[in-house]
């Protein structure tokens, strides 16, 4: 992975969601999201799309 891969920008994401106070909800997107991002290259191209896609609309929401 370089420093601006899809998988870091997923781990950036979930990170930032972290460092607040999520909801429960919020946490365990997030996991999910870094779970995926530590295994990226085990991941199928359209479990990778989807991760990227809800780390885009995480984006979006955030204050």
């Amino acid at each position: 992975m370089n420093e601006n891969s899809p998988a870091d920008f997923v781990r950036l994401v979930a990170g930032n969601l972290l460092a607040g106070a999520p909801a429960l909800q919020e946490r365990a997107t997030a996991e999910l999201l870094q779970s995926l991002a530590d295994s990226w290259e085990q991941q199928p191209a359209t479990v990778r799309k989807r991760a990227v896609a809800v780390a885009s609309a995480l984006v979006r929401g955030m204050p």
